[in-house]
C-alpha cells in the first residue's frame, strides 16, 4: 500500500491481520496515533510507517514485536521519549526513526541490538552524550545522529568502529561561529547544528 495517497487513521482492525510479515505504509497521508492492535503483529518482520502525519508515542507493546528486522516511521509526527522495550527487539537491521520529535536521552541499551545495519536518529530533539555503546554494534555501515541537541565529543568506541567497518557517520559536528556542537574526529559527513543544518563531506555518504 506503498504510495497510494490514503488518509485518515489506520484502522484498529489490522491487529486482526495476524499472519502478517510484512506492513508498508509508508508515503501516504495517515494521521493520528497507532491502534493498540499494531503491537499484536507478533510475525510482522517489516514495518513501513515513514513519510506521513502520524502522531503519539511509541509505548511498551513495541515488545512483543520480537520478529522485527526493519522498523522505519522516519517523517511523522512521534513524540517523547523511545520505550525501553524497543532495546530488546535484537533482530532489528534498520531502526530508522529520523525527522520526529522524540526527545530525552538516547539509551545505551541500544547496544543490545548488535545485528543493526542502519541506525538513523537524524533530526529529533534527543539530548545529552551520544551513548558509547553504539559502539557494540559491530554491523552497523550507516549512523546518522544529526539535527539533535547531542553536545561533547563521538565517543572513541564509535570511532573505532569506523575505522573496521568504514561507516557514514553524521553529526553536528561542523564549526559555526567559532563552536562546535559536537567534537568528531572519524565523522564522514558534519552538519551544522539545527533541524536545518547544512551537511558539508562525504557525499558518498549522503546518496546511501
Amino acid at each position: 500500500l506503498l504510495h497510494n495517497f490514503l488518509s485518515g487513521v489506520i484502522p484498529s482492525e489490522i491487529g486482526n491481520l495476524q499472519s502478517l510479515r510484512v506492513l508498508d505504509l509508508g508515503k501516504n497521508q495517515f494521521m493520528g496515533g497507532l491502534p493498540s492492535s499494531i503491537w499484536k503483529l507478533s510475525k510482522l518482520r517489516e514495518m513501513y510507517l515513514y513519510d506521513n502525519g502520524l502522531s503519539g508515542t511509541l509505548p511498551s507493546d513495541i515488545g512483543n514485536l520480537d520478529s522485527l528486522e526493519i522498523f522505519r516511521i522516519n517523517n511523522n509526527k512521534f513524540t517523547s521519549s523511545l520505550p525501553d522495550e524497543l532495546f530488546n527487539l535484537t533482530k532489528i537491521k534498520q531502526l530508522i526513526i529520523s525527522g520526529n520529535t522524540f526527545s530525552g536521552t538516547f539509551s545505551d541499551k541500544i547496544g543490545r541490538l548488535i545485528e543493526v545495519k542502519q541506525l538513523m536518529i537524524s533530526k529529533n530533539d534527543f539530548e545529552g552524550q551520544i551513548p558509547s555503546s553504539i559502539g557494540n554494534l559491530f554491523s552497523l555501515i550507516d549512523l546518522r545522529v544529526n539535527g539533535n541537541n547531542f553536545t561533547g565529543t563521538m565517543p572513541a568506541s564509535i570511532c573505532d568502529l569506523q575505522n573496521e567497518t568504514y561507516a557514514c557517520i553524521m553529526a553536528d559536528c561542523r564549526e559555526e561561529n567559532n563552536w562546535i556542537q559536537l567534537e568528531c574526529s572519524c565523522c564522514v559527513r558534519c552538519c551544522t547544528p539545527g533541524l536545518n543544518g547544512v551537511c558539508y563531506g562525504g557525499e558518498w555518504c549522503w546518496s546511501q
